[in-house]
């Protein structure tokens, strides 16, 4: 009888931990899965938002429907300062023999496209060098897409297998597929005896074959801007008052200090000391962001309603540049460098950021120039583009008021400079880290091929005899047609 009862009990003992184990189970996978079935009734755009791990702020924060964030460029993040290698001292680890084939100037282009109508034209020009009647060479860069470029002779053509026997640092880190590998061509042309760089796309076609070279029997003209550190050339060159660049801050396109046609003529030798990046605009298609060409009217042509020629900019006033027709003067070419863990759309807008604060460390500055190309626009998806750009619109404004802000180390050289700068852009989060290390292997080879940063810039400031006349205002905007 005790037997029994014994066995019941152990039996009913059993059955309960069964019963205990099974309902602990059920728990637990009820607690797991709490987000996941609440979230699905309650049509939640993110689980994580009701993690209870979260706080009710960052829940809050994926489920708002108020407002959204303004990126204030404030650092998030520190580069190790073991990383560094030009804090001090500044020397080249190695020199590389300066090409036999040399030549003064460069234009530098890259693509993936069958030779277009301004491939034929530079290798012209390349071309007519050899018997005298031009003083260009051209150095396409190609890509792991590109075809031979056997139509354009007359430049040298760096196919993928070319650069992988290139010896610069810098080859090493640039990506395939990427805008990055114009950088392989900046350093060629500097390594074959570079002083002039016309840096360009391959559908940017010249007006004539001639690329006009700093201050040669131009009208030169310095823009006044009272208020305020931004410029936008456009309306300066018509044909409307509204058009704004590629990388010009939103915010500001409606911002009349921004807009100056009040303007005081310069001496020509005072350009060529001073300006070290032209600008050149474009007819036609200009290089515009993705906003303004789904919501405005192209094509464009420039109709330049008060003749200037040349308009340069003060020092300390930005304006974005590109690298769609750009000549860069040897006091320039340390700026040369396009970045590349930001998409390509945004690579040379933030190139020109970073080479502004630079050159005006130097005494040095940018210019604008009456369009000497037309542009036929290679196909683009406007949409995509845009998606593309979202850095431009989002961070302009905060970089633009950084740089123009920004106080470089007194005394320090250009090379130190630059890599201060690169890393005050990764800890602001404008690009990652691997841009840092990019920028460095660029010093590095600059250093190499005997790149001259000490006699870069002037710390002469302007003074009289570098204007001729007054400061004058031609009413550009009331003979705009505003579009």
């Amino acid at each position: 009888m005790g037997s029994s009862n014994t066995k019941k009990e152990e039996s009913g003992r059993k059955k309960y931990t069964q019963w205990a184990m099974f309902i602990v189970f059920f728990v637990i996978i009820l607690v797991a899965s709490r987000s996941y079935f609440i979230s699905n009734y309650f049509g939640s755009v993110s689980i994580l938002s009701l993690n209870e791990n979260y706080s009710e702020k960052k829940a809050a924060k994926f489920i708002s429907g108020t407002s959204g964030e303004r990126f204030t460029g404030k650092k998030t993040r520190i580069f190790s300062a073991g990383l560094r290698r030009f804090n001090s001292k500044v020397s080249p680890t190695k020199m590389l023999k300066t090409s036999q084939d040399t030549c003064s100037k460069w234009v530098v282009v890259t693509t993936i496209f069958p030779a277009s109508e301004a491939l034929l034209q530079f290798s012209k020009m390349a071309l007519e060098k050899k018997v005298g009647f031009t003083s260009w060479c051209c150095v396409i860069v190609g890509d792991k897409k590109s075809p031979s470029y056997e139509e354009a002779k007359g430049c040298h053509y760096l196919s993928a297998a070319d650069q992988e026997k290139l010896p610069y640092e810098t080859l090493k880190l640039l990506p395939w597929n990427h805008f990055g590998r114009k950088n392989a061509g900046f350093l060629y042309a500097i390594h074959h005896g570079a002083k002039f760089i016309y840096d360009t796309d391959d559908d940017n076609v010249l007006k004539s074959l001639h690329i006009p070279v700093i201050g040669k029997g131009s009208k030169v003209q310095q823009v006044k801007i009272d208020v305020g550190h931004l410029y936008n050339p456009y309306p300066n060159f018509g044909p409307n008052s509204v058009m704004w660049p590629r990388g010009f801050p939103l915010d500001m396109i409606n911002n009349k200090t921004t807009k100056s046609d009040c303007m005081i003529e310069m001496q020509p030798f005072t350009l060529e000391e001073k300006v070290a990046v032209v600008q050149s605009l474009a007819d036609n298609d200009p290089d515009v962001d993705a906003l303004y060409r789904l919501t405005s009217t192209l094509p464009v042509t420039f109709n330049n309603p008060c003749n200037h020629d040349i308009v340069v900019l003060p020092s300390h006033i930005a304006a974005p540049y590109n690298a769609q027709a750009t000549l860069h003067t040897y006091q320039g070419f340390f700026g040369l460098l396009l970045p590349i863990t930001v998409h390509g759309r945004v690579s040379d807008i933030w190139r020109g950021y970073f080479t502004l604060p630079l050159l005006w460390s130097r005494g040095l500055t940018l210019a604008f120039r009456n369009p000497w190309v037309t542009q036929y626009r290679n196909s683009h998806d406007y949409l995509k583009d845009f998606d593309s750009e979202k850095d431009l619109y989002s961070k302009a404004t905060a970089l633009v008021e950084f740089i123009t802000e920004y106080k470089p180390r007194n005394l320090a050289s250009l090379p130190t400079l630059m890599e201060d700068l690169a890393i005050e852009f990764y800890e602001r989060e404008y690009w990652e880290k691997e841009d840092v290390h990019l920028i460095q292997a660029w010093i590095a080879d600059l250093l190499s091929l005997g790149y001259e940063f000490d006699k870069i810039g002037s710390s002469r400031p302007l003074t009289s005899k570098d204007f001729i006349g007054n400061e004058k205002c031609c009413q550009a905007f009331e003979k705009l047609q505003v579009s």
